[in-house]
């Protein structure tokens, strides 16, 4: 079962906490620093009582992350605690802070269940579970609470939808990019809420009827009829993603529905991932990227998925054209692009596609005094160079693990062998494969080096062969330098 990460690892920006109780708080991190968590917990437990004092319901939440932390880790017992605390609170607190209350309940009782999941599921179902008796629950107990909880968190939809999430950023980071497109507190509930489905259980096969649907833009996918045999949880999913693309649809929220469709389309890629679904998902976010505005936060991502998609699909036969055209959108993104973390990945991605390689492999067996058939596979270069070298070896020159030796007698000797030999097609950024006579070599032991003639500095570099020519047969080993 996939573990959902504490929300204050996710939320938290421990560098920007000057909205409330600043020195307090740098007592706590520097605790933290130097790894005191006795003394970090007693400072939060300071704050906890101060934030109840002020009614300062953002930074008793923030309390509730520092103190589950803490606890867990002092005290055997002490989820009690922290959860009978949880409760205590969310019976005053306001229709949006009950909301998030229970969401993180649910996540406490998610990370128990994970740390302690072997023992739990030994345990037979109780009746009657409590906060009292919680050292006695089974696995179904702990699993119809966090879902109860996670449920209970978006039932005020109404409310949560018209409370922004950043009343909430003494607590919650808010990404700066998304900074202006007023999210929700119910979206990223919704979004919590859709996380602890998938912790629910693992989804069986995926005997689903028009499935293209489910790749679509927002009005093709709002027509989906879930089929009665899929499982619980999926159909559950899929009607959450239907219900918050329906609801932002009808709102005109922009930005809501592009977050929305982004976090779908992610989710069902990953279990459609036949080609030619894959296809269809490309052709949705083709589509985005000429019609969502350019001022959209959101559209650099969907570029991004644009570039992944054609760097996956792409192949020598239907999509010989898919790496050109995401090498073109990783430069437009580089050139024009202030998100570093884009820029990161693009980078990445194109580095992978542009990147040169060669790699020879000979014939298995070989005779002495005759040419020498050999295999090469190449990519993003016209041309190789290929060195053979005579070794002449004792006891301190193996076959294995030496291929330091190997560099230095490529790097000091003189070659018996050095040409460039010209390749054929070399088209999209693809790895082809061709053949080579190499010369005939004598009875002896030689070293072979293969590297791409081109100028690019993503070269992968020089490879080594070890090669063994006598009466019997040929030994290779290759060796990536």
């Amino acid at each position: 079962m996939r573990k959902i990460s504490y929300l204050f690892a996710l939320l938290f920006s421990l560098t920007a906490i000057a909205q409330d109780y600043t020195e307090q708080w740098e007592k706590v991190l520097e605790y933290e620093t130097y790894g005191r968590v006795k003394p970090a917990n007693e400072e939060v437990e300071k704050i906890y009582a101060l934030a109840k004092k002020d009614k300062n319901e953002p930074q008793i939440i923030k309390t509730f992350f520092f103190l589950s932390r803490y606890s867990l880790a002092l005290e055997e017992e002490a989820h009690t605690k922290i959860l009978s605390r949880l409760k205590t609170e969310n019976k005053n607190a306001s229709v949006p802070t009950k909301a998030l209350l229970e969401s993180i309940y649910a996540e406490l009782l998610q990370n128990i269940y994970n740390k302690h999941s072997y023992d739990i599921r030994r345990r037979s179902i109780i009746d009657t579970p409590t906060l009292k008796n919680i050292g006695e629950w089974g696995g179904k107990n702990y699993l119809t609470e966090i879902d109860s909880a996670s449920q209970r968190s978006i039932s005020d939809w109404e409310v949560l939808y018209n409370t922004p999430l950043s009343n909430y950023a003494a607590v919650i980071d808010i990404n700066k990019v998304y900074k202006n497109t007023n999210r929700s507190l119910y979206d990223f509930l919704a979004e919590r809420r859709l996380e602890f489905i998938v912790n629910r259980g693992y989804f069986e096969s995926y005997n689903l009827n028009k499935e293209d649907l489910l790749l679509k833009d927002t009005p093709y996918f709002l027509e989906y009829k879930i089929p009665d045999s899929i499982n619980d949880p999926l159909k559950e999913k899929v009607e959450l993603y239907q219900k918050l693309e329906g609801l932002y649809s009808s709102k005109n929220d922009t930005y809501a529905l592009q977050r929305a469709v982004l976090r779908r389309l992610e989710f069902m890629s990953e279990k459609l991932r036949y080609d030619e679904r894959q296809s269809i998902y490309l052709e949705t976010i083709n589509h985005y990227t000429k019609t969502w505005d350019k001022k959209s936060p959101f559209l650099e991502e969907v570029k991004l998925k644009q570039i992944q998609l054609y760097e996956k699909l792409a192949n020598k036969k239907e999509n010989k054209e898919y790496h050109i055209k995401a090498v073109a959108l990783c430069n437009d993104i580089i050139e024009n692009s202030n998100r570093k973390d884009i820029i990161s990945e693009v980078n990445a991605i194109k580095e992978a596609i542009i990147q040169s390689l060669a790699k020879i492999t000979t014939e298995k067996y070989t005779t002495p005094n005759k040419p020498i058939l050999a295999k090469v596979n190449y990519k993003n270069t016209d041309s190789v160079n290929i060195k053979i070298y005579r070794v002449y070896y004792g006891n301190d020159l193996v076959l294995d693990h030496q291929s330091g030796k190997y560099m230095d007698i490529a790097n000091t000797q003189k070659p018996l062998f050095d040409k460039n030999y010209v390749l054929p097609n070399n088209y999209g950024y693809f790895e082809y494969e061709t053949e080579i006579i190499l010369p005939s070599l004598s009875n002896g032991v030689y070293l072979a080096s293969i590297e791409p003639i081109d100028n690019s500095e993503l070269s992968d570099g020089k490879k080594i062969i070890f090669h063994t020519t006598n009466n019997r047969c040929s030994a290779i080993r290759r060796k990536l330098l």
